[in-house]
């Protein structure tokens, strides 16, 4: 199917399944990009600041418990009022995480063990405004030690431990995210590059193809053509022409057609030979009927005069008859007298 279609045919052909080749490279590229783009914008834009913002978080509960601690130890007025300032701080600061956190929750999943966080936090802070009322009291240490060491530690350690789930989720989304960019990643190069590989051997194809074809039709170098061609032109018809039997299309064509002009030409030259051997006989056989017509001529002139001649003779003669009927008339009157 291929052989018979005509070269521009061949050449759309070949250009246009390659360029749809590409056209299908690129749009490939543009959408595994597009992929690998959205698992980095995620990456960076919502896995990596929620595990930063719970950290942050979980660095603020630390010395927030810490600064429990030392009110609970402190043996100072100014320095419990002290831990008390750096406790609202520490609080503010959380509260700042935790806001900046919550828009970047993504699953129902996370958003349930953040819910469970904050009811634990908030039961861990109503814990400790009342360990830290009890800690301003005089000689209420030991009692401050014991509730922090009870049910304020439980309800730390399970509020810590719903940070710690936060961090492990949103860490294994980061995970997730990295391993899916991965792998489109690695089947977008398997794709570009069984593509590209496609593109290269198919142009190559296509090449030896349309290059088989036209030599094929062309016959040979197109150089060598052009120049047997001008040497035809010129005249010159001693070109020299291979026939080793395996040449095609135009240049058997030429070598053909330079053949036959030979053939034209040596029967013309014979033609001309002929029709000029056959002027010379004309000429010569036109030159002896134009002499015999000039003898022809003389002898007419002669038979006229010999007719002028005869002419005469007959009139003299139609004359002497007339005279000798005359006579004759006359002598049958006197025969006819000299009967009676």
């Amino acid at each position: 199917m291929f052989s018979s279609m005509k070269l521009k045919t061949k050449l759309a052909f070949g250009f246009l399944s390659v360029l749809l080749l590409l056209i299908g490279l690129g749009i490939l590229a543009i959408n595994r990009l597009a992929v690998v783009n959205n698992q980095a914008k995620d990456i960076a834009g919502n896995w990596l600041p929620s595990v930063r913002f719970i950290s942050a978080m979980d660095v603020n509960t630390s010395d927030y418990r810490i600064a429990e601690y030392g009110h609970v130890l402190s043996e100072s007025d100014q320095a419990m009022s002290n831990q008390e300032k750096n406790l609202e701080t520490l609080l503010n600061d959380f509260k700042k995480n935790q806001a900046a956190y919550e828009p970047l929750i993504n699953s129902a999943e996370e958003r349930q063990v953040h819910e469970e966080f904050k009811r634990l936090w908030g039961d861990y802070l109503k814990e400790s405004e009342t360990l830290l009322a009890i800690s301003r009291q005089d000689n209420r240490t030991e009692e401050a030690q014991q509730l922090i060491e009870g049910k304020s530690l439980q309800l730390f350690d399970a509020a810590n431990a719903k940070l710690a789930a936060l961090v492990e989720l949103n860490t294994k989304g980061a995970a997730e995210a990295a391993r899916v960019a991965g792998e489109t990643y690695d089947n977008s190069l398997m794709w570009i590059i069984a593509i590209l590989v496609s593109a290269v051997g198919f142009g190559i194809t296509i090449a030896m193809l349309l290059a088989r074809g036209i030599t094929k039709q062309v016959g040979g170098e197109p150089a060598v053509i052009a120049d047997l061609s001008g040497q035809i032109a010129g005249g010159d018809l001693t070109a020299r022409f291979e026939n080793t039997g395996k040449e095609t299309g135009i240049y058997v064509a030429m070598r053909d057609m330079a053949v036959q002009l030979k053939d034209m030409v040596i029967k013309v030259n014979l033609t001309t030979g002929q029709v000029s051997s056959a002027a010379a006989e004309i000429a010569r056989g036109s030159s002896d009927l134009s002499q015999r017509t000039e003898e022809q001529a003389s002898a007419l002139e002669e038979t006229a005069s010999s007719m002028e001649e005869l002419t005469g003779t007959v009139k003299q003669s139609a004359e002497n008859a007339g005279q000798a009927n005359q006579l004759a008339s006359a002598a049958r009157s006197q025969a006819e007298q000299g009967g009676q």
